[in-house]
């Protein structure tokens, strides 16, 4: 997990790090890494699956009626990005709001999925709520099928996407987040919009300024090879430390580091 870890994330949330359950009932959500904030998940709506992503991982499920709430406000910042691994599924006729990121409705960002009942249904949209001022996305989402997404807002800039590595549409922007007194991320919803999600959540990611192109790639790659594609390699400099290639938790095959061949 270094280009995570280096690129210091102020949130990190990972599915496979959720403990506190009651059977399949996410009770919070605890960060992996950044501040310490914990999520809660106060209606019951919010479920742990195990083994549901392509690479053998729990995922977090939201039914459209769940949510999940930072319970303390955050500084505000007029620049922020997300990294997120999910899916949608099913069929809505509004908006599903996969991020909030406001303590007043109407103040904030909202990342979102459009309906089918409105123009571009599936596209993602980055927009402050109730403002016209918005980016969508290029391409669609297609429903059951896993993504790595970055949304990136900058007040000073542009807001973009990118999705599995590839750029998924920008736009300038000209608002900013700097409304109310601070920031109360919602994963699920946003506000008293009613916009609830549905689909699963392996990871999500947010940092209070823009990644560079380099960064990026490293942060998908990463967050791919953990969650999508189970297959990950350890590279580490000194010449007698092992590179290892692992399937989910398993070590698959190895190779020779320098003149010594460290695993069979």
């Amino acid at each position: 997990m270094g280009a995570l870890l280096d690129s210091a994330p102020v949130l990190w949330y990972e599915a496979d790090t959720i403990t506190d359950l009651v059977g399949s009932t996410v009770v919070s959500w605890d960060v992996t890494a950044g501040n310490p904030v914990t999520l809660n998940a106060p209606n019951g709506h919010v479920s742990l699956d195990e083994a549901s992503t392509p690479s053998g991982l729990p995922s977090v499920r939201l039914d459209g009626s769940g949510v999940l709430n930072q319970p303390t406000a955050t500084a505000n910042t007029d620049i922020v990005t997300y990294a997120a691994v999910f899916k949608v599924t099913g069929d809505a006729t509004t908006s599903r709001t996969l991020v909030g990121d406001s303590a007043v409705a109407g103040g904030g960002l909202q990342w979102k999925i459009r309906g089918t009942g409105q123009s571009d249904p599936n596209k993602q949209q980055l927009n402050k709520q109730l403002v016209s001022n918005y980016v969508m996305s290029s391409t669609a989402l297609v429903n059951d099928e896993w993504v790595v997404v970055i949304a990136e807002f900058s007040s000073q800039s542009s807001a973009s996407f990118t999705r599995d590595g590839v750029a998924d549409g920008s736009a300038a922007s000209s608002t900013d987040l700097t409304a109310g007194s601070g920031h109360l991320m919602q994963i699920g919803r946003a506000g008293g919009s009613g916009e609830w999600f549905t689909g699963s959540i392996a990871a999500l990611v947010r940092w209070n300024r823009v990644l560079t192109s380099q960064e990026k790639a490293a942060v998908t790659a990463e967050l791919t090879a953990k969650w999508i594609t189970g297959i990950t390699t350890n590279t580490h400099a000194g010449a007698d430390t092992p590179s290892a290639v692992y399937v989910g938790a398993d070590l698959v095959d190895a190779i020779y580091v320098g003149s010594d061949k460290v695993w069979g």
